[in-house]
């Protein structure tokens, strides 16, 4: 079956497809996309806000073995890109952004640790290990963890 008759799934990449903490929940996350990516039966785009360093999508689904259709970057709030898509679903980590797509009719499946203080918590002290805190300020993606 060829990609253009295949329904399309849509998947953000920071901290949903590759996850930078929470190793037991990033493990089992990335057996599951693994699973439905690599199933064959939709065709798959990566859809990001981020604006740089967009080969690091390729090399990480490149060196774990995922298959995507594409990637679709700088994508901003991505409710225009998901529709244009016409994405049947879209994983998501932004408590900003799924519900402005749950509002306007995008199925949207939201990455439930961050709804969790403890989790939040490793998520920030994880991320400040790691030197990159500062995007999450800069891109307003804090989580109200912000300092």
């Amino acid at each position: 079956m060829n990609t253009v008759n295949k329904q399309t799934i849509t998947v953000d990449f920071d901290d949903t497809l590759y996850t930078k903490a929470f190793v037991e929940i990033a493990r089992k996350r990335l057996s599951f996309f693994k699973t439905l990516i690599n199933s064959g039966i939709f065709r798959v785009v990566v859809v990001t806000a981020r604006k740089d360093n967009i080969h690091e999508i390729v090399e990480f689904c490149d060196n774990n073995d995922i298959r995507i259709d594409g990637i679709v970057h700088n994508a901003g709030n991505k409710l225009a890109i998901l529709k244009e898509l016409n994405t049947v679903a879209h994983f998501e980590d932004s408590d900003s952004i799924t519900p402005l797509l749950a509002e306007n009719g995008i199925n949207v499946f939201y990455m439930g640790e961050y709804t969790s203080q403890n989790c939040k918590t490793t998520w920030k002290s994880s991320l400040v290990a790691q030197g990159i805190w500062h995007y999450y300020v800069l891109d307003n993606n804090t989580r109200g963890l912000d300092e």
